[in-house]
């Protein structure tokens, strides 16, 4: 009987573990996305106005700006390497927005014995005031 609490108690702390990495993923995903037009529309739009106010009358120098402009709007490297530093942003910040039950979650997981037991009882309960608070208004501040 006591492995099969065992079992259960690791049971809720792999959810818990999986609960906050997919919150995490979900969140760096869209944060990655966001960043990444961010940083693009913003690098082009200063390229742009330099192509406008570089060159004078010169058709070559317009030629080649036009090119330029137009590789850069193209190529893929910088937009993967923001997507990158997006994704691990909104990682990081959700993984930090949720350290309580990552916490929790990590000690029932990695701990044994009674202690196991007192992180899964934690994260049983933080998760049954979240459920109060947010489906059914329990305890949640108005305003």
């Amino acid at each position: 009987m006591a492995n099969l609490g065992n079992i259960l108690i690791k049971s809720i702390g792999v959810i818990g573990l999986g609960l906050v990495a997919y919150d995490s993923h979900s969140s760096a995903k869209y944060t990655a996305t966001m960043h990444t037009g961010k940083t693009q529309s913003e690098d082009l739009q200063k390229r742009y106005f330099r192509t406008l106010h570089e060159g004078g009358d010169s058709s070559i120098k317009s030629a080649t700006k036009k090119r330029v402009f137009q590789y850069y709007m193209d190529q893929d490297i910088t937009s993967f390497f923001s997507s990158v530093v997006g994704y691990v942003k909104g990682f990081a910040s959700t993984l930090v927005n949720n350290v309580v039950p990552f916490g929790l979650a990590l000690g029932t997981v990695l701990a044994r014995g009674i202690a196991s037991k007192l992180f899964g009882a934690g994260l049983l309960t933080y998760g049954g005031i979240f459920l109060l608070q947010e489906f059914f208004g329990i305890g949640k501040h108005k305003g």
